[in-house]
């Protein structure tokens, strides 16, 4: 009797290709059977990868090795908790920015396409990032503005690009 191989070599790469992508990121193994937190984020990220490369619900669950609702649900909840949890919606933005590199455009179309979604992704970082400042500088403020004003002037004075060297300026000044 024959076995059918239910994908072809050219998905099963694919699969492969996403599965090492969001392992790398989440650091975890993406097809376990437990529940941990952790594990069934990285599946809901590994899920939603699959299904913007055009894979459907079928075929995804059959990866995981699980229902195709199941699929549906990891798609709906990763979601919802992408907008609360910043740190996962940093490592569901981190693998789509990496799957993104490794494709090869074909057509103009594409690279557009792959652009545009470059774009939306660098303006969530933003959004993430400004938030981030907003919560340093409240922070700062809190603190009696103690430092707020060497904040400024460093932030005012140090040149895109040039954080580092300004950095190392600082941490020598200190150990004299």
């Amino acid at each position: 009797m024959e076995l059918k191989q239910p994908y072809t070599t050219e998905k099963t790469n694919d699969y492969e290709h996403v599965k090492r992508v969001v392992e790398m990121v989440m650091g975890v193994n993406v097809i376990t059977k437990n529940r941990k937190r952790h594990e069934v984020e990285a599946r809901m990220v590994y899920s939603s990868m699959l299904r913007d490369m055009g894979y459907s619900l079928t075929q995804i669950g059959g990866v995981l090795k699980k229902d195709h609702t199941t699929v549906i649900h990891y798609l709906r909840k990763l979601k919802e908790l992408t907008d609360i949890d910043k740190s996962l919606l940093k490592k569901y933005l981190k693998c789509k920015e990496l799957l993104m590199l490794d494709e090869e455009p074909v057509n103009l179309n594409q690279e557009i396409d792959q652009l545009k979604k470059q774009i939306e992704i660098l303006k969530m970082e933003n959004y993430i990032l400004s938030e981030e400042r907003q919560e340093l500088a409240k922070q700062l403020s809190t603190d009696e503005n103690r430092l707020l004003k060497v904040f400024k002037l460093i932030e005012e004075n140090t040149k895109p690009g040039y954080e580092l060297v300004v950095e190392r300026k600082i941490r020598k000044m200190f150990d004299d």
